[in-house]
């Protein structure tokens, strides 16, 4: 398997990991609250954002590259994916 392919099964395991242990977390946290949990929920969050961002950043490098190449136009989709970006890092 490449480098890439590895890279990035490996970015949605840890993605989809995230999420079981945040959603068990939120559940948990309402019959036990606790500073730590909150903690690990905040950290969670986190992770999870940051990975949302690199997701929409490769795909706006990849839009950008297929427009150089091919003389595209800016479509929907990009705009959508654009607004998405300032959505999550705001």
């Amino acid at each position: 398997m490449s480098y890439c392919s590895q890279k990035k099964l490996d970015k949605k395991k840890l993605e989809s990991n995230n999420l079981t242990e945040l959603e068990n977390l939120e559940v948990n946290r309402e019959t036990n609250p606790s500073d730590e949990s909150l903690l690990r929920v905040e950290h969670l969050k986190r992770e999870i954002k940051a990975l949302e961002s690199d997701r929409i950043t490769g795909a706006i490098l990849r839009s950008k590259v297929k427009w150089v190449e091919e003389g595209e136009s800016s479509s929907l989709a990009l705009k959508n994916t654009i607004m998405l970006k300032n959505i999550y890092e705001n």
